[in-house]
């Protein structure tokens, strides 16, 4: 399944695009927060911090967020990493 794929099921089928960006960046999310904060975090704010950015993606296709209406272009990976640095 390509990124636009999921980003399509994200909008369309919430759950299971949800559940499937879950399943393929969680390790992807998990390896860069870590490396932003491992010096002062701990595994348990990493896995915190991994679940706010799902979250937040989440809520950015609730609120018509324009990576969504614009899936063709911006990757689910690019959005991902840009939901991490807010």
């Amino acid at each position: 399944m390509t990124d636009e794929e999921l980003l399509h099921a994200l909008k369309n089928n919430p759950n299971e695009g949800l559940e499937l960006a879950m399943r393929r960046y969680t390790g992807l999310v998990y390896t860069i927060v870590y490396g932003r904060i491992s010096a002062v975090g701990t595994p348990e704010d990493t896995e915190e911090l991994v679940a706010d950015v799902f979250v937040e993606l989440w809520r950015s296709r609730e609120n018509g967020d324009n990576d969504y209406r614009n899936d063709r272009t911006v990757g689910l990976q690019f959005l991902l990493v840009r939901k991490i640095g807010h």
